[in-house]
């Protein structure tokens, strides 16, 4: 199957651009060209845009009313058969520019809950995928990030399809890519995800 379409949007939570996340991501998106399922790499922290301001508008037409670089992200995440996620771990949890671009998902909640017009429909079929790095070995403390992926996926009408979490890593270089294993781990979830992706497109073409 070839294509050139995105098909995976991969979302970087690291204030670090050279960091475990992005080395993560990077792996798992080169396991899905192997599929030649092509992916979008996108660093939260480059990007300009607010907190989510809690004002409610959404809840009018879904849509959110601050015009900044989230409005892009709300286009490629609608558009995308699959969305991974990759923060580091921060006090116990995701770091905040991952939180903070979850929390802009507000619209979304408020389509899907508040005016039952959700912008992503359940038959269309979406997967989603959390990958998670910290420097502590307390595992729980990226389940609790998970946590909070599994609800902005829920929110977003996609299928979690698992985490990886790995623990006691350096942020040195070279980080996690000393640790063969975990980027061989991460390359082969990421061609199953394209490979699930594959299989979704071919069934609903049936």
């Amino acid at each position: 199957m070839k294509t050139d379409t995105v098909e995976i949007l991969a979302i970087s939570g690291s204030p670090r651009t050279k960091g475990n996340s992005i080395s993560l991501l990077e792996e798992f998106l080169k396991g899905a060209e192997e599929k030649a399922v092509k992916g979008e790499l996108i660093v939260i922290n480059q990007l300009d845009f607010k907190p989510c301001q809690a004002c409610g508008a959404c809840s009018r037409n879904g849509i959110c009313v601050l015009k900044d670089d989230m409005q892009e992200v709300h286009q490629k995440a609608s558009k995308a058969k699959g969305i991974v996620v990759a923060a580091p771990i921060h006090f116990g949890s995701m770091s905040s520019q991952t939180k903070m671009m979850i929390d802009r998902f507000q619209a979304f909640w408020a389509a899907k809950h508040v005016l039952e017009k959700p912008r992503i429909r359940e038959e269309e079929g979406k997967i989603g995928f959390f990958i998670c790095v910290e420097g502590s070995p307390v595992k729980k403390f990226c389940h609790n990030a998970y946590d909070i992926v599994k609800v902005y996926y829920d929110i977003l009408n996609v299928e979690t399809r698992g985490m990886l979490c790995y623990s006691e890593v350096r942020s040195a270089p070279p980080g996690i890519r000393a640790n063969r294993e975990a980027v061989e781990e991460v390359y082969r979830a990421g061609v199953d995800f394209a490979e699930e992706i594959i299989k979704r497109k071919e069934g609903q073409a049936k």
